[in-house]
């Protein structure tokens, strides 16, 4: 599984490449069967294939008649069909572009789409553009205000030529600039490099980043000025945080994927150990959403993938 939108307690999407074993297969009853796409309807999980069934990186639902998703490049559902738009063939992009794996939203004619090689994507709800990032490395969140008038993206390369490299950009007047850099995982906190740059979350003035010198980073980018929380001096405890997302500064959930889940409320910070200790297997956590009183939270176990789905009393 790669990303989860959660409408409410009785509607969530997950989306990403998920194999079962298939006894009907006529491979001897040992072959599986793929999806890229599941619906919990409050009671149980509905398998579904969005398209031509390839593996999906993300998801945005507007409605159940607009919804988005991505692999690579964007597919679109209006509630008869769905619509693929290979961005190449459309000339949106070239040979040395790479795919568009993420996407952010204000309106559904402000739609963005990025992904590997710095690739960025604007749809204005009827036409895709290419906008220039002035970077190559892989861009893996997005995220923005309400009114889509701030946005930010978060890159990073795990291997290749580029790999270790991180970058944070920002959109100034419809203009992509580089707000921050990295050379390497744990950065150089002393020289203004805060490392792996990873999830991003904007609640108000301030941009919330994880990072791989910090804890946390926070942007304020009306003042434009920058704070950090050192490691090991919160619960946090420098355990490079995987994902974040939250209702606001005070209601912020963070997974590490060292079997680690933790909520802030503005001041103090909780580990909450409870899928750890419901499920017999080692957790690897790599993604979380929150929406108003319902997480979700999903990772690997190695071998298999799992979801968990909370509710706060």
């Amino acid at each position: 599984m790669e990303d989860v939108w959660i409408v409410d307690e009785n509607n969530i999407w997950v989306v990403g490449q998920i194999v079962i074993p298939d006894p009907d297969s006529s491979w001897n009853g040992t072959g599986f069967e793929t999806f890229n796409a599941a619906h919990w309807d409050g009671s149980y999980w509905n398998l579904s294939r969005f398209e031509r069934g390839a593996p999906l990186n993300s998801i945005w639902y507007f409605s159940e008649n607009d919804i988005w998703a991505t692999g690579g490049v964007p597919i679109h559902w209006d509630g008869e069909k769905w619509s693929f738009y290979h961005l190449w063939n459309m000339g949106i992009l070239d040979n040395n572009d790479g795919g568009v794996d993420h996407i952010w939203a204000s309106s559904l004619s402000d739609v963005y789409f990025v992904g590997r090689k710095g690739s960025i994507v604007h749809y204005d709800g009827s036409t895709f553009t290419k906008m220039e990032s002035g970077t190559d490395v892989d861009l893996i969140d997005i995220d923005g205000t309400p009114d889509g008038s701030k946005i930010f993206v978060s890159g990073y390369n795990y291997i290749g030529e580029l790999a270790g490299k991180s970058v944070i950009l920002e959109l100034k007047d419809g203009t992509w600039e580089r707000l921050l850099s990295s050379t390497g995982y744990f950065g150089d906190i002393e020289n203004d490099d805060y490392g792996r740059y990873m999830s991003v979350k904007i609640f108000g003035d301030i941009a919330y980043f994880t990072t791989g010198a910090t804890d946390l980073l926070k942007f304020n980018y009306k003042r434009r000025e920058l704070a950090y929380i050192p490691k090991n001096t919160t619960i946090l405890g420098g355990k490079q945080l995987e994902s974040m997302d939250g209702n606001d500064f005070n209601d912020i959930m963070f997974v590490s994927p060292l079997d680690l889940v933790f909520h802030y409320n503005g001041s103090t910070y909780f580990q909450d150990e409870y899928i750890d200790e419901t499920f017999p297997h080692e957790l690897y956590y790599l993604k979380v959403r929150l929406k108003d009183d319902i997480a979700a939270v999903f990772g690997t176990t190695g071998v298999n993938g799992f979801i968990a789905i909370g509710h706060r009393n």
